[in-house]
């Protein structure tokens, strides 16, 4: 399975011209959201990739069960001073939520821009029909015909990549 969450974060990465796509799990319990796959990721947090709370937009997403849209964090009364925006470069950010058994949000897929960046609804589609295909891969891993089912179902993400996203890498990071 990681195979397939590292090629729809990658993909994400790529689509987005994002600097950095995550796959965010929050863990309440430790404080912290660990990034389950990532892409783009800034080498300091390559050996181990996980954030504390405070540094989380993907929390945001998951407390409001919404798509979250940042223009530009440094000015956001919400995050302006988010140690993400120094930590991880985060100016803007695009989140959707992921589930992972039916019930309410586990984290986001997300994409990361360093510089200030207005999101189109093109884009905010898309995030949201990775977010999908990822939720199916998290709540049925040991099945393709669920990741290919909702990778069916959505027309953008069904035209902008190849099957081969489920059996071939596709980027390193």
């Amino acid at each position: 399975m990681s195979l397939e969450l590292d090629n729809l974060i990658c993909m994400l990465r790529y689509y987005l011209r994002a600097d950095t796509a995550l796959l965010s799990i929050i863990d309440d319990a430790n404080d912290r959201q660990i990034f389950r796959s990532h892409s783009g990721l800034l080498p300091q947090y390559e050996t181990k990739p996980e954030t504390p709370l405070s540094h989380s937009f993907c929390l945001k997403v998951r407390d409001t069960d919404a798509p979250l849209i940042v223009t530009d964090a440094r000015y956001d009364p919400r995050f302006r001073d988010n140690p993400a925006i120094e930590a991880l470069h985060v100016v803007s950010y695009l989140g959707a939520p992921i589930y992972a058994d039916g019930g309410p949000p586990v984290g986001a897929a997300c994409a990361i821009s360093s510089k200030s960046r207005s999101w189109n609804w093109d884009e905010v589609e898309f995030v949201q029909s990775v977010a999908k295909v990822l939720t199916g891969l998290l709540r049925y891993p040991d099945t393709s015909y669920q990741t290919e089912t909702a990778a069916r179902s959505s027309s953008r993400f069904r035209s902008a990549f190849s099957p081969d996203i489920f059996t071939a890498p596709l980027c390193s990071t």
